[in-house]
């Protein structure tokens, strides 16, 4: 684990702490909700990071490769290809 997130897990704790304070329930109810709420929330966190490097990382390829990189890897994220139709020594 990096340190950032070591911060932001700590911070989130602590927003937790403060978020779940005065809510109604049991102090087991609100043991239970306020980590349930960080563990989410890092998740989501950790979610939009990753899609967020894959597109760039995607492109930065394309910019670099231009029309190779469609050669390369046809169609997109949405729709990606089927590579049976692309490498024909799969069906042999």
């Amino acid at each position: 684990m990096c340190i950032c997130c070591s911060v932001a897990i700590i911070f989130l704790k602590k927003l937790a702490k403060t978020k779940f304070a005065k809510r109604p329930g049991s102090k087991g109810f609100q043991d239970l909700t306020a980590p349930t709420w960080v563990i989410t929330t890092c998740r989501d966190i950790q979610t939009a990071i990753i899609k967020a490097r894959a597109y760039n990382n995607r492109s930065a390829l394309k910019l670099a490769f231009g029309e190779e990189y469609d050669k390369l890897y046809p169609g997109s994220i949405y729709s990606p290809p089927s590579y049976n139709e692309n490498f024909s020594s799969a069906e042999g």
